[in-house]
């Protein structure tokens, strides 16, 4: 019985160590969200060219990069353009929320949603193409992104 106990404290110390581990890689924190997965919850306010990795290792573990992470990107007043994998699934809500300088940006076909706010008051895009397997755009997700005239479905 003890030995269970043991164990069981050994598994939930480990679990918990998964899902709360942060690291910095280049111009992008992450966050586990499982063994085998990340998603970015910041980038550096300097970045100006981003290439968002598909997986990214930390202490010899390897992660696959599946979220943009809510703001992840938000007020990045530098960044122009953002490379991003096959391996998101997700841009969640305000993403890149006030990126001002953002000219460039092509969602990979995997993205299935595109929440609230995530490009608000990117004021630079011009266009924007929403790929097929999109099921979800959230409200104001482009609001405010004055000089976008084209966006294709």
């Amino acid at each position: 019985m003890k030995k269970l106990f043991l164990i069981l404290i050994a598994l939930f110390i480990a679990t918990s160590a998964i899902s709360q581990t942060t690291f910095t890689r280049d111009y992008l924190t992450y966050k586990t969200i499982d063994a085998t997965s990340v998603k970015i919850i910041d980038c550096s306010a300097s970045a100006v060219s981003v290439d968002i990795p598909s997986i990214v290792s930390n202490e010899g573990n390897y992660y696959n990069v599946t979220i943009i992470g809510a703001e992840a990107f938000k007020r990045c007043y530098s960044l122009e353009n953002v490379s991003i994998p096959e391996s998101i699934r997700t841009i969640e809500e305000g993403a890149f929320y006030y990126c001002t300088k953002l000219t460039e940006i092509n969602i990979p076909s995997n993205v299935t949603t595109i929440a609230r706010n995530t490009f608000r008051e990117c004021n630079v895009l011009t266009s924007f193409t929403i790929p097929n397997n999109v099921t979800y755009i959230g409200e104001y997700a482009f609001y405010e992104c004055d000089n976008l005239t084209s966006i294709i479905i």
